[in-house]
């Protein structure tokens, strides 16, 4: 049955199918979720253009970085964009505030069983359950009221990662190294394989996990066996619709999910930068940001075609024009409807650029002093 909701929601679409590319580019920016971004300790939003400092943040300077998909790490705190929480390690406390800091719950580590010593780095945020992992131990407090829903001992603590509705821990236990897996919800375990050697990174994606080593990438099935091994050091692994991207300094890697190899490339190689960071949008575009670590260079950024690894597009973003060496470059991207977010920060400030992911126009840029 159609209710007038339901024929708008029809009228709507159907009005979108007619439009041009660019038209239905525009509309989709319009209907974006209005997520705000952190730069450089300060809470922004990219429809206005306002921002302000975030509550509990020491110092302007503090340099925000993903922790993980949709939570940013930023000084002693780390930001859920999406949720618009904010959680912190506070002496011997966790605790969950609102976005203005307005306090939702706290818990003592001593009556949580908490390890004592546990960082913020140690802390992850799923939509139901805040983790944190230190010490071998695993406790998964309620995101709602912050009672403790179940703890775990003796898991590799080195490297953790919510996956899904995926509990992923993988280091040292014993004389071996494993990656682990346990339900998020209920802290069953659901899988455990061996590692060749000590972990560096992983990726979790619908496909499987990949465990990122010094001299190979190894390549899970999302219910633990073994897929693949790619032998290499490589600096980036990501995953992207067709299977897995490894990255090399600017050299690119595309495999299938059985490991075959679909193409390989090296992308363009922008003047004045020495590193890079990929980043695959839901859409399934390929994204490589590169800046200079050390001046206030901007950054370049490149969509890469997933099918055969060709340059799309590039894009440089100009800095902030400050000509003094002793200076610290960070960039990062994030997707937002048809738009790409570039967040770059450095000594002297922070800027964020929308660009058009289809084409790299740029839409607007914002600077945070």
């Amino acid at each position: 049955m159609n209710t007038p909701r339901t024929a708008a929601l029809l009228l709507t679409s159907a009005f979108a199918t007619a439009l041009a590319p660019a038209q239905q580019r525009s509309l989709a920016r319009s209907f974006a979720p209005a997520q705000p971004l952190v730069a450089r300790g300060q809470l922004v939003a990219p429809a206005t253009g306002e921002h302000r400092e975030l509550p509990g943040i020491k110092g302007h300077a503090a340099i925000c970085r993903p922790h993980q998909p949709g939570v940013i790490a930023a000084g002693n705190l780390l930001v859920d964009l999406a949720g618009r929480q904010l959680l912190r390690v506070a002496g011997d406390e966790v605790v969950l505030t609102d976005l203005t800091g307005d306090v939702l719950w706290q818990r003592d580590v001593v009556a949580a069983s908490l390890p004592k010593r546990a960082q913020l780095g140690d802390c992850w945020l799923h939509r139901t359950r805040v983790l944190v992992c230190s010490g071998g131990r695993i406790v998964a407090l309620e995101r709602g009221n912050g009672e403790v829903a179940w703890r775990a001992d003796g898991d590799a603590a080195p490297l953790a990662l919510v996956g899904g509705d995926l509990w992923l821990t993988a280091g040292a236990v014993g004389d071996h190294f494993v990656l682990q897996a346990r339900s998020v919800q209920n802290g069953a375990r659901a899988f455990r394989a061996e590692l060749r050697s000590a972990p560096r990174r992983l990726h979790h994606a619908p496909h499987g996990v990949a465990a990122l080593q010094a001299a190979c990438v190894e390549v899970f099935d999302a219910f633990g066996p073994r897929l693949f091994v790619v032998d290499g050091a490589f600096d980036e692994v990501h995953a992207d619709a067709a299977g897995w991207l490894l990255r090399r300094g600017l050299e690119l890697h595309a495999f299938d999910r059985a490991g075959e190899l679909r193409w390989r490339t090296t992308a363009e190689r922008p003047r004045f930068v020495d590193q890079h960071r990929l980043h695959v949008t839901p859409s399934n575009a390929v994204l490589l940001a590169s800046d200079s670590e050390m001046s206030d260079s901007g950054a370049h950024v490149q969509r890469i075609d997933p099918n055969d690894g060709a340059v799309l597009w590039s894009r440089h973003v100009e800095g902030l024009n400050i000509p003094h060496s002793k200076y610290r470059h960070d960039t990062w991207l994030r997707a937002r409807g048809a738009d790409v977010d570039v967040v770059c920060q450095g000594s002297g400030g922070a800027f964020v650029v929308t660009l058009d992911s289809d084409d790299g126009e740029v839409h607007q840029r914002i600077d945070v002093r």
